[in-house]
C-alpha cells in the first residue's frame, strides 16, 4: 500500500488499472493505493514508492 494523493492515485489508477488499485472502504478517499508488485515493473515501483514518500516525509529531508 502506499500514500498518494487523490489526483496522484486517481493518475496512476488510469494508467495502470492492474497495477494500481484503490483501497477499500473508505480510505481510496484519501489516497491509499494497492501497488500490486506482481504486475509492476521497478522503475515504476521506485517512481510511486518515492512519490509516496515525499507525501509524507517533512519538508526539511527532501
Amino acid at each position: 500500500m502506499v500514500k498518494l494523493t487523490p489526483d496522484q492515485q486517481e493518475m496512476c489508477v488510469e494508467a495502470e488499472p492492474g497495477v494500481f488499485v484503490p483501497v477499500p472502504d473508505g480510505w481510496d478517499r484519501g489516497g491509499a493505493t494497492r501497488l500490486r508488485l506482481d504486475a509492476c515493473d521497478e522503475v515504476t515501483a521506485k517512481g510511486v514508492l518515492l512519490d509516496a514518500w515525499r507525501n509524507v516525509v517533512p519538508k526539511t529531508l527532501q
